[in-house]
């Protein structure tokens, strides 16, 4: 179950910190706090909500409990993040190419289009423990 559960828990962990972070920083950018401490406060948000995330995931895959469709489901959020990260870890290192093919929307694209891979290569596994591999 452990080499299930850290996976899948680190992964929506990952995805949870960029969604809880985003959101955090727009709404309090909303709300009119501007300068540098918005990121900070985002940041903080999104590790609090990561921590958490990866905890309630984890306990859920280790008591075995989860059905074929959330799994299905955890696995294809947890690609999301995890590719959406690394496509921006590409840009971050400046590899040729990467910021002009990876706008911001081309990035949301390939992330939702690995994310619905991901799951479809689970949902399509005819063993119930798929998400193992």
């Amino acid at each position: 179950m452990i080499g299930r559960a850290l996976p899948l828990a680190l992964a929506s962990a990952v995805t949870t910190l960029l969604v809880a972070g985003a959101v955090a920083i727009e709404t309090a950018s909303a709300a009119g706090l501007g300068g540098p401490g918005v990121g900070i406060i985002g940041v903080l948000v999104g590790l609090v909500a990561a921590l958490v995330a990866a905890v309630v995931v984890g306990l859920a895959v280790t008591s075995g409990r989860l059905s074929r469709n959330a799994t299905v489901a955890l696995v294809a959020y947890g690609t999301l993040g995890v590719v959406f990260l690394a496509v921006a870890a590409l840009k971050y290192v400046n590899v040729p190419g990467a910021d002009e093919t990876f706008t911001m929307p081309v990035q949301v694209v390939v992330s939702v289009a690995c994310a619905v891979a991901a799951a479809a290569l689970v949902a399509r596994s005819g063993r119930p423990d798929a998400a193992a591999t």
